[in-house]
């Protein structure tokens, strides 16, 4: 769960640049192909969409080619997933799953030999 925060005026300066929309974006920028060379900051513009899966193969190629070869973007990345794993623990905490551990009600008639 990547939280997405983004104004038109950034998503006009991202698809300007050649840096694919990801999902729900337009579908243009996709047909890009990547750079030879990705930019540390193109990486931290991508960062979200790399995460969730929304980049095409050739996309997700160079990011990782260059997460390989750069290790301030490689901890960039870990911060980031530490930073989203911290998130959804605060999130479920807020909104936890009743359990019949948690003093849950059995709904009527779900016992295993009651008929209803």
């Amino acid at each position: 769960m990547v939280i997405r925060t983004q104004s038109s005026s950034s998503r006009i300066a991202r698809w300007s640049s050649g840096i694919p929309q990801g999902a729900g974006g337009d579908p243009r920028p996709l047909l890009t192909p990547p750079p030879d060379d990705l930019a540390c900051r193109d990486l931290v513009r991508l960062v979200s969409d790399y995460l969730d899966g929304d980049l095409p193969p050739g996309w997700r190629a160079s990011i990782d080619d260059h997460l390989n070869a750069c290790d301030g973007c490689t901890a960039y990345l870990e911060q980031i997933r530490q930073t989203v794993a911290l998130l959804e623990q605060a999130n479920a905490i807020q909104h936890p799953t009743p359990t019949k551990a948690s003093g849950a009600a059995e709904q009527p008639g779900t016992d295993k030999g009651c008929h209803p």
